[in-house]
């Protein structure tokens, strides 16, 4: 493996945090690429090892000299929404068409609470 400092292309996850309710079918994340001059190729964002079977999202694309992209989270019916989860991103791209890029962010999927309002 090569790091390179500073790094050719950072992956930025725009929402550190994104919250849903309880019964909420999906969650969007926003993504930036942070990009040197030396790369601008397309590069591939996936969701890296889903914590439930109930999470589900297609790997998204973005092009060449482009920097920003959306990826949709699909929650499933019954999802364990009593605690929060950490998802970790993976961006995958080549540099020059043969030396792969390869830069994670982390976000987390808030569930808001429902509280009990007794006055």
């Amino acid at each position: 493996m090569l790091r390179t400092l500073p790094p050719v292309v950072k992956l930025k996850c725009l929402d550190s945090d994104v919250t849903v309710s309880p019964g909420e079918e999906h969650a969007t994340f926003r993504f930036r690429l942070e990009r040197t001059k030396n790369f601008d190729g397309p590069m591939r964002i996936e969701l890296l090892e889903p914590t439930s079977s109930r999470i589900t999202a297609e790997p998204i694309h973005i092009a060449a000299a482009e920097s920003s992209g959306s990826m949709v989270i699909q929650i499933g019916e019954g999802f364990d929404c009593s605690r929060d989860v950490l998802f970790r991103f993976r961006a995958t791209g080549l540099l020059n068409g043969k030396t792969q890029l390869i830069s994670e962010a982390t976000a987390r999927l808030a569930m808001r609470r429902v509280g009990n309002d007794e006055h």
